[in-house]
């Protein structure tokens, strides 16, 4: 006859396993049934022994459908779920085997004596002395199980976390008869890479930590959104007064209210919980460890988003981001610091410096390689699912590094954008005719009208009024740089003759003038070859001021739809799970108190609303110089 029944489910759990069977193999006898379950191990365990009945699930289904899969398959009395990472006493069967003969009928459960594995990680130890004390873990593994007490009962396979939680809870082991082993008997690993518990505080499990807070639980309303949330997430009530006994069968409930660590929170407002962070659920990351103004990986970065956002939900992760790249993304797609969890189907990574963040959980890693092979010190990680080069000079240079390497080009960006004026000044600006002050004038209205410029001249007095200036020096070629500007500029009080306008409109080169004299007896027109302005500058309209426009002399042959698709067959052709909207990067923030914004530059005023990144929103906030709008 079987007394007792050990359930191991394992996924993934090489070397742990074998360490487990090896303690429990000289223990083992007639009257012990050893199940073991591989729940679709990505290398599948090959088990020998024959003192284990040894299952396979054929993909991976979970451990609350493993652990239901051992209890119908198992015969025992008794019932343990050990988890394939742990161990047990050396004696842990002998002791087992002694309760239940000694004390068999007596009891539900039996608490076991535990504690941590591991050193070096946080350490726990819960050592009972009698039968009244109880652990206060909801833990299954460290629980042996009467069958008859189980009866029907099953794990909730809807639950990919907090299962244990979930089962003996709905138990009601708190109401049950149980006993205790005083001495040692299961020893927890603490750290596990990858563990389910481990995914689970990380957010990374579809189960969830949902926290609910009212100051007085009284209306059935409350049980029946309770009921429908422990479905599928671990439930936790706050209160400091419960009238409906029935809600401890679907919540952890706490009363009087401690201070709980949740991922959502409803019912009433409260400060009793702290949040963990949920993880981001994306198709695609791309990832770099540092993205700046602008550089070959920042421009990949951003006609990737801009032309593949309609087929994918893509998140950049960053470690840092220049702030006007990060604005420039958002329009695009969600962008986020590699602090928090995330889920994704496929990783890009672009640095091949760069190593993946813990943080980024992915099926398929894509390398992109930007550079030819010798111009880092630094190779590739080898470790990498695809390797993707953006030229066939990079692919050919690496062709015997990286096998398998692939070309998929560039995509370009035909932006919309305001080419800068190139302004040109020769005007000596020592005295004050030759129009310093009108010089500044135009800049002022230029920067205005929002239109970009550079002021290029030869003077022998800086500019220092105006940043967009940039003084030349004297033995530069003074006649190759009035062809290549855009506008001669020449704001003078009077000239007899310039040479400088005479020469300008000679080459073609475009004028900006007062209205001189002169200009008339050389037959300058005002529209044709330039722009008259007024001597005292006021009120001047440049919106007609336009940089010389170049005819195109070359087409690049690989076409952005061309690129998209080959994107689109690395990468899988499906639709986005979710649209991203820019509005959901942005919060409105009405500003209660006065403060210097270094991401706006400039001082805040109280009652103004202001729209801000999440992130900046939550910091003001925090700080209290601001609420949220709206």
């Amino acid at each position: 006859m079987i007394k007792l029944s050990i359930i191991i489910p394992a996924y993934n759990a090489e070397p742990y396993i074998h360490e487990l069977l090896d303690r429990l193999e000289p223990q083992v006898t007639e009257e012990v049934q050893v199940l073991v379950i591989d729940d679709g191990s990505n290398k599948p365990l090959d088990l020998k022994q024959t003192w284990i009945k040894f299952y396979s699930n054929r993909k991976n289904k979970g451990i609350s459908y493993t652990r239901n899969r051992g209890l119908k398959l198992a015969t025992g009395k008794y019932i343990h779920f050990i988890d394939a990472d742990d161990l047990v006493a050396e004696n842990y069967v002998e002791y087992i085997m002694n309760l239940i003969d000694t004390r068999d009928g007596e009891f539900d459960y039996i608490d076991l004596s535990w504690k941590s594995l591991n050193v070096g990680y946080p350490v726990h130890d819960f050592k009972l002395r009698s039968d009244k004390d109880s652990l206060p873990n909801p833990s299954a593994s460290t629980r042996i199980f009467a069958r008859e007490f189980i009866g029907d009962h099953r794990f909730n396979e809807n639950k990919d976390a907090a299962e244990d939680e979930d089962f003996t809870r709905h138990l009601q082991i708190r109401k049950a008869r149980h006993i205790c082993a005083t001495e040692y008997m299961y020893f927890y690993r603490t750290y596990v890479e990858d563990s389910n518990s481990k995914r689970f505080i990380g957010g990374l499990t579809n189960t969830h930590r949902v926290g609910f807070y009212y100051k007085h639980v009284r209306t059935y309303d409350i049980l029946d959104k309770v009921k429908a949330t422990d479905k599928y997430h671990e439930t936790i009530v706050l209160t400091y007064q419960n009238d409906i006994p029935e809600l401890e069968e679907y919540a952890r409930v706490i009363c009087p209210p401690q201070h709980t660590r949740v991922m959502e929170v409803y019912g009433e407002p409260t400060d009793m919980f702290s949040i963990i962070p949920m993880a981001t659920r994306t198709q695609v990351v791309i990832y770099s460890s540092i993205i700046g103004a602008f550089g070959g990986i920042e421009t990949f970065i951003f006609n990737f988003c801009k032309n593949l956002c309609e087929y994918y939900d893509i998140t950049v992760v960053y470690n840092d981001i220049e702030l006007r790249q990060l604005q420039r993304l958002e329009s695009f797609v969600r962008c986020q610091k590699a602090d928090s969890p995330i889920i994704c189907d496929t990783l890009i990574m672009n640095r091949i410096a760069d190593s993946i963040p813990d943080c980024i959980n992915f099926k398929i890693s894509i390398q992109v390689v930007h550079a030819v092979n010798g111009t880092y010190a630094i190779q590739p990680k080898t470790d990498r699912d695809k390797y993707i080069a953006v030229s066939n000079v990079v692919r050919d240079s690496y062709k015997d590094v990286l096998k398998g390497i692939t070309t998929i080009r560039n995509m370009t960006d035909d932006p919309v954008y305001k080419k800068p004026l190139i302004l040109l000044s020769t005007s000596r600006f020592d005295t004050p005719e030759k129009g310093q002050r009108r010089i500044k004038k135009l800049a002022d209205a230029l920067r205005a009208a929002n239109i970009p410029f550079i002021l290029l001249y030869f003077s022998n007095r800086n500019l220092d009024t105006i940043p967009e200036a940039v003084r030349l020096s004297d033995s530069d070629d003074i006649p190759g740089w009035v062809d290549k500007a855009d506008y001669l500029v020449q704001l003078s009080d009077s000239e007899g003759m310039s040479y400088s306008i005479l020469e300008a409109m000679e080459m073609g080169t475009r004028l900006i003038v007062t209205p001189l004299p002169m200009l008339k007896e050389i037959g300058f027109k005002d529209g044709v070859h330039g722009h008259i302005l007024p001597f005292d500058m006021d009120e001047i309209d440049v919106s007609a001021f336009t940089p010389t426009v170049q005819a195109k002399t070359y087409t690049y042959d690989n076409h952005n739809e061309v690129l998209v698709q080959k994107w689109r067959k690395v990468l899988g052709n499906t639709k986005p799970t979710h649209r991203y909207r820019p509005s959901d990067a942005y919060k409105w923030v009405d500003i209660t108190m006065a403060y210097y914004d270094n991401d706006l530059r400039r001082e805040m005023q109280v009652g103004e609303v202001v729209k801000m990144r999440n992130d900046r929103a939550e910091l003001v906030i925090g700080k209290g110089y601001g609420v949220r709008k709206g």
